[in-house]
């Protein structure tokens, strides 16, 4: 196995299971490959790849990132050891059936389709070991491509085809939806895997879903492997930004809707279908399989016209100021439900000593949100420096609160103590640390306008070190142990030609405290933090427990903060665990997501990778339970 460390590791810990407990551990060997071993390995594999990183690299210390991340990207290609061979432990999925009543009609969007791409779709359509199942193509403009329609729909009398005139008004062939139990939309750029509709029907069946989608690949328009698209259970806000990134969509039939007795379906956009669709409530269901690829095809005018529809979705939900617009990735979109937010914020931010890291939070606060937007309470816990007391004492007669508490330290005891003396009439309490500091304005205003939302309960940051890593964007329970950092380490850029990533603002389980927005209704159904927890755990406890009341956890992708982490609080560095009491309290009350996975991680992914990478040698079939959820989010109208 290939990792790439960050510099200045000082020590490693394996950490083999997500249980605490005895395990042994036998043949472990670490070697440190240098630049020219990967050069000698990669030429031998593959001299193109190894050029184009030479040629893409400005330094050599670049070149050994390329080539790393190159030879990575080999060994999940399909050109080369094939990840996807692998998952499926030899079972072709050719084989996998399944025999059910029910039936499918398939819209391929094929208007700006290239004929190579159109040919592709429709051989995977003909591959598939599931049979019932027709099909209406919306006519491709390119000649080429209406060639290629022409020859299949002369094998097949299961398709229909809408021409660029009929494209208002199904044709007298076209499929009516009563006719299908379900619809599935596709794209062009799109093939499906032989396996895909039985997979569907099979999934659709046994839940009784309203809506199902699967997992895929993101390949080049040569099939050299981008990124596996593992999605986790169905999230409306990632839907909304990214709407290609689930892919092929199968829809029940009857929650579509109709106008004048004649289906709307094949004649309107799917992401318009989908997000009518989503105003009611759904069963919906995730297939944790690998069922499409798919190649980025960045059309600036299809992103134009969802980027419409996504606001026009907002607005009859009750957000009449909705604004939604392309965000760099033509497949990435920027939301903002409000205008404006007028929820005023208390910033919570316990401290103890290095003013210098304090005064840098409480100025890079006032620097980047809106006059009287957030009122500051700092709690200090025993400071005894003479600079630092004399900085609470400057900042207090300037309207900050100073609230002074003693005893053991306990991060929640002095939140909760915040909260209690002074949280009385604010809407929302911001919980800092103290060696956070904001540099640009609006991130605040990003936070508030999803945390506004009436089933929200708390709200993350991005969070970077200060060489621009990404130290937090999110958190993943039982991730390398009890719970990780989503893609620590790893750089934002890396990910902004993907449909999924850093840059994409998304629902979670949890998200740290260090930079925390918090309903303060939520935070007081359950109590605040609990003071059990008194170092570690406690915000992931507490997004945890919101969440069990069901409200959802986001984590706000436009709001980019820098966290100076443990410049104030150390860690452990030996491999012990610095609060063995919070851990085991956390391993016993949250035994049964540990146990079966969080939900907002995908099964096909490696639970000790960080990166959201694909978990190695796997079988297909250890993955395949059902993800039902029922989702009702979008029934939170204004």
């Amino acid at each position: 196995m290939l990792l790439r460390l960050p510099d200045h590791v000082s020590s490693l810990q394996l950490l083999p299971g997500n249980a605490p407990g005895p395990t042994n551990i036998a043949g472990v060997r670490i070697t440190e490959v240098g630049k020219l071993r990967l050069l000698a390995t990669l030429m031998l594999e593959d001299p193109r790849a190894a050029w184009r990183a030479y040629r893409a690299t400005p330094s050599f210390a670049h070149f050994k990132t390329k080539l790393i991340e190159t030879r990575q990207a080999r060994q999940l290609s399909t050109g080369g050891p094939d990840w996807l061979h692998v998952y499926a432990s030899g079972e072709h999925p050719g084989a996998i059936t399944f025999d059910g009543g029910t039936s499918f009609a398939i819209v391929l969007d094929a208007a700006g389709a290239r004929a190579a791409n159109l040919d592709a779709a429709m051989a995977s359509l003909m591959a598939q070991t599931y049979p019932r199942w027709q099909l209406v193509v919306r006519s491709p403009a390119d000649p080429a491509a209406v060639d290629v329609l022409r020859q299949w729909t002369a094998r097949s009398s299961a398709i229909s085809v809408l021409g660029s005139r009929a494209a208002r008004k199904p044709s007298s062939n076209a499929i009516e939806s009563d006719e299908a139990d379900y619809i599935l939309f596709m794209d062009a750029d799109t093939v499906l895997e032989p396996h895909a509709l039985a997979r569907f029907a099979a999934a659709a069946a046994a839940e009784d879903a309203d809506m199902v989608y699967g997992d895929g690949i993101l390949t080049e328009q040569d099939g050299r492997y981008i990124a596996l698209n593992a999605l986790p259970v169905f999230s409306h806000e990632s839907y909304l930004r990214s709407p290609r990134q689930f892919g092929p969509i199968v829809l029940r039939g009857a929650v579509l809707p109709t106008t004048d007795g004649r289906d709307l379906w094949v004649r309107t956009d799917d992401v318009a279908m989908i997000l009518g669709a989503l105003e009611h409530r759904l069963r919906i269901v995730h297939v944790p399989d690998v069922l499409f690829r798919s190649w980025p095809a960045h059309r600036a005018a299809a992103s134009q016209h969802r980027v419409a529809e996504a606001a026009a979705h907002l607005r009859r939900l009750g957000y009449a100021d909705a604004v939604v617009a392309p965000a760099g990735n033509g497949d990435v979109f920027a939301v903002r439900r409000h205008a404006r937010h007028d929820g005023k914020v208390l910033a919570i931010v316990p401290t103890k000593n290095r003013r210098a890291l304090l005064e840098t939070c409480v100025a890079s606060l006032g620097a980047t949100t809106r006059t009287g937007q957030v009122d500051i309470v700092i709690v200090d816990h025993e400071s005894t420096e003479a600079d630092t007391l004399a900085y609470l004492d400057q900042v207090s007669r300037s309207g900050v609160k100073v609230l002074r508490h003693g005893g053991p330290f306990n991060y929640s005891t002095l939140n909760n103590a915040a909260v209690s003396r002074f949280g009385g009439g604010y809407p929302f309490y911001l919980f800092l640390n103290n060696d956070i500091e904001a540099e640009t304005e609006g991130w605040l205003d990003a936070m508030l306008d999803l945390v506004l939302q009436p089933d929200v309960g708390v709200v993350g940051a991005t969070l970077l070190y200060p060489d621009r890593r990404i130290q937090h964007a999110g958190v993943v329970v039982g991730m390398v142990g009890a719970a990780e950092h989503a893609y620590r380490f790893a750089r934002l850029d890396d990910y902004l030609h993907l449909r999924q990533g850093p840059h994409l603002t998304r629902q979670y389980s949890a998200v740290t405290g260090a930079c925390m927005l918090v309903s303060a209704a939520a935070f007081s159904a359950v109590g605040g933090f609990d003071e059990k927890l008194a170092v570690g755990f406690n915000d992931i406890d507490l997004c945890l427990r919101i969440g069990a009341t069901g409200h959802r956890i986001l984590q706000c992708a436009e709001a980019v903060l820098v966290h100076h982490e443990s410049a104030s609080r150390g860690k452990s560095h030996d491999g012990r665990d610095p609060h063995p009491d919070d851990t085991r309290l956390f391993y016993d009350r949250h035994a049964r997501i540990l146990e079966e996975g969080d939900p907002f991680f995908s099964p096909l992914l490696d639970p000790t990778d960080a990166l959201f990478v694909p978990r190695p040698l796997v079988s297909r079939q250890s993955h395949l339970r059902l993800r039902a959820i029922v989702h009702d989010a979008p029934l939170q109208r204004l």
